[in-house]
């Protein structure tokens, strides 16, 4: 499809830049399918269907009820890398129940969003000055820096929950379900808002920790960690090697 093209795009030019970081990023847009491949082939079943979506953004209603009114934000959108349907009997009515959710705006236990979030077995050697292989195996719970994204998603697609998968080369997969959570939401767009007031209209260059006067975030911060800590793994996938893939470490794109 166009868009695993230019994620193959990305994770060449990416590749070609030589830090670690972005071996990482390669690594990671490059896997994120296989990986999504994954999670369907555990979790598929006769009434559950994942598809890919675009980018997905909060309608009106939905903003007026955690109380922003119209044009006090800024444009706002997620993408998931792929939404799952529940209780569906065929594609078709995934596809429909979908697309009637959205429309409709709140908030469904039908749906749930996916991101993946793959390890990367690489790391460079000091005392070579190379990359060599080194599989620590999927996170064992959830990054921090990854629930403000999660969250956003379920605000964007009304979905109740989520899942964030964190898969490694070798050492299998972890999927942790997380739940939304309305008052952390608030505290996001209340950010977001002072931020879009402060620096994006007036056209100002915000500073480091542009927010560490603010309350509000604050309290986000701590939100942030105790939804990490109180995430809970859901399920463990062991690696399985497909057949007559390639076993070595570096191959040249």
């Amino acid at each position: 499809s166009l868009v695993e093209e230019m994620k193959a795009r990305k994770a060449k030019h990416l590749q070609s830049q030589g830090s670690l970081m972005d071996v990482r990023m390669a690594w990671g847009s490059a896997q994120e399918a296989s990986t999504i491949q994954t999670i369907c082939e555990r979790f598929h079943d006769n009434s559950r269907y994942f598809m890919e979506v675009g980018m997905m953004e909060p309608d009106g209603d939905t903003l007026k009820r955690y109380g922003f009114e119209a044009g006090s934000l800024p444009s706002l959108g997620s993408t998931p890398d792929c939404i799952c349907v529940e209780s569906a009997s065929s594609r078709e009515q995934a596809i429909e129940t979908f697309a009637d959710l959205c429309t409709l705006g709140g908030k469904t236990s039908q749906i749930r969003v996916v991101e993946v979030k793959n390890t990367t077995p690489f790391r460079l050697s000091r005392r070579k000055k190379t990359f060599e292989l080194w599989d620590a195996g999927p996170r064992q719970r959830v990054d921090a820096v990854w629930v403000a994204q999660l969250q956003f998603h379920l605000l964007c697609s009304g979905a109740s929950s989520g899942l964030l998968v964190s898969r490694s080369a070798t050492k299998g997969t972890n999927v942790f379900e997380m739940q939304r959570d309305d008052e952390y939401i608030g505290m996001i767009l209340s950010c977001i808002k002072v931020f879009y007031e402060r620096y994006c209209l007036p056209g100002r260059r915000p500073p480091k920790n542009a927010l560490s006067d603010l309350k509000e975030h604050r309290q986000l911060l701590l939100k942030t960690r105790q939804l990490a800590l109180h995430t809970g793994l859901l399920d463990y996938i062991p690696h399985q090697p497909l057949e007559g893939a390639d076993p070595r470490g570096f191959l040249s794109l």
